[in-house]
C-alpha cells in the first residue's frame, strides 16, 4: 500500500533542514502518502508517540532521562548557541557569564535545551539562568527575539552557512553549549510502516556525513 498517513514530529533542524532537502525525493517514492509534522518540544510529545498519534520523532534526548517504553537511535551530536536581535545589548558577549543576568527564552523549562543550558551555567559557577518566557515554535521564538533583548538558544547548525534567520545573531562563546543528541525515538517493540521507514531513513541520510551514529538503546 503506497498511501495512508505518516505522522512525525521533529526538532528544529530536522524540520528546517532536513525535511526541505528530503522531501522531494520522499514524495517520488510515497507521492500519495499524507505527511503530518507535528511540534517537537520534548518531553510534551510522548503521548502522541505512546499512543500511535504519531510514528516517530527526531529529536534531542536528554541522556539523564530516557524515556520509558521507547527505543532510542542517536543520530548526531548537536551544540546549542545563545541569539540575540541584530544589535542587541549583549551581542558581544563572549561568556556565559556575560549573559548571566539575561532574560531567557526556552522551548520548555524540561526541554533538552533548558537542561544544556542549566548545565552549562552550572559548570561554570553561575546561578541558574532566568526564564520567564517559553515558545514552543521556531517562528514564534524568531518574532520574540527580534522584538525585544531576550536571549534564545537555538542549534548551532541553524546558523552554519545557512540565512534561515535573519534578523538574529549567534553568539560566539568560547565555551560550547553540548546539547542532548539528536535521536530517532519510536516505540519499543513495533516496527514503523514502510512509509514511515523510508522517511526515517531518508532524514537521517542528510545529517553530515561527519556525524557519528551510534546504536539502538531500547528502555523499557
Amino acid at each position: 500500500q503506497r498511501g495512508g498517513t505518516v505522522s512525525v514530529a521533529l526538532s528544529h533542524v530536522a524540520a528546517a533542514l532536513l525535511l526541505p532537502r528530503m522531501l522531494p525525493r520522499y514524495r517520488e517514492a510515497w507521492p500519495e502518502v499524507a505527511l503530518r509534522v507535528a511540534g517537537s518540544i520534548y518531553p510534551y510529545l510522548l503521548g502522541e508517540l505512546r499512543q500511535g498519534a504519531l510514528d516517530f520523532a527526531i529529536i534531542q534526548v536528554p541522556p539523564q532521562q530516557p524515556p520509558e517504553g521507547f527505543a532510542v537511535k542517536p543520530l548526531a551530536a548537536t551544540r546549542l548557541v545563545p541569539v540575540v536581535r541584530d544589535h542587541h545589548p549583549q551581542a558581544r558577549a563572549r561568556t556565559l557569564a556575560d549573559l548571566a543576568k539575561a532574560d531567557w527564552l526556552l522551548p520548555s523549562r524540561e526541554s533538552s535545551t533548558a537542561q544544556a543550558l542549566s548545565e552549562a551555567f552550572a559548570r561554570q559557577g553561575l546561578p541558574p539562568p532566568l526564564c520567564r518566557t517559553t515558545c514552543e515554535t521556531l517562528a514564534g521564538v524568531q518574532a520574540m527575539l527580534e522584538h525585544s533583548d531576550l536571549v534564545g538558544v537555538l542549534p548551532e547548525e541553524l546558523f552554519s552557512g545557512h540565512r534561515l534567520l535573519p534578523g538574529l545573531t549567534a553568539l560566539k562563546l568560547r565555551q560550547p553549549i553540548h546539547a542532548a543528541q539528536l535521536c530517532l525515538l519510536t516505540r519499543a517493540g513495533t516496527s514503523l510502516t514502510p512509509a514511515a521507514q523510508a522517511l526515517a531513513d531518508l532524514l537521517a541520510e542528510a545529517l553530515p556525513q561527519s556525524t557519528a551514529k551510534g546504536g539502538r538503546r531500547v528502555v523499557a
